[in-house]
């Protein structure tokens, strides 16, 4: 008898595991759909930006051609016909790729330790619904 019930303890700690775990873990089905809604947002503000990029590279080549800077600062006011204009390049990296990457990998070890968390959590609450499943089968079985 005590081994019917250490099988059914077992059974349904695994079942109650697997089914919280597929359904709320952090790799589970309602994660992923939330997921999913955050990808196709994503790609939206991607192409948008892309277009954003096309833009700007076009306002890029306008701005290196000199006529357009000069004719601009001559319409403001800031040279006279005649004057002697410097174009000066200012295109050096200011080291903001090491930046991110160190808060990308920041943010990769957070999420490592809330999923280690969440396991733990799911494993002990599936003991919980097993043991009172266990229980509740026994009591159902002696009454009969």
């Amino acid at each position: 008898m005590t081994t019917k019930y250490l099988k059914l303890f077992i059974i349904t700690t695994l079942i109650s595991y697997l089914s919280m775990f597929t359904f709320m873990s952090s790799n589970g089905l309602r994660h992923f759909y939330t997921l999913k809604g955050q990808v196709e947002v994503q790609e939206q503000e991607l192409l948008k930006l892309e277009s954003d990029v096309i833009s700007l590279q076009k306002f890029k080549e306008e701005l290196e051609n000199g006529d357009y800077l000069l004719d601009n600062a001559l319409k403001l006011g800031y040279i006279n016909e005649g004057d002697k204009v410097y174009f000066y390049d200012y295109s050096q990296n200011s080291g903001s790729s090491s930046v991110l990457s160190y808060q990308e990998n920041q943010s990769k070890a957070i999420v490592v330790t809330k999923k280690n968390r969440s396991n733990a959590f799911f494993l002990l609450v599936s003991v919980l619904v097993g043991l009172v499943l266990t229980l509740t089968f026994s009591v159902i079985s002696k009454k009969r």
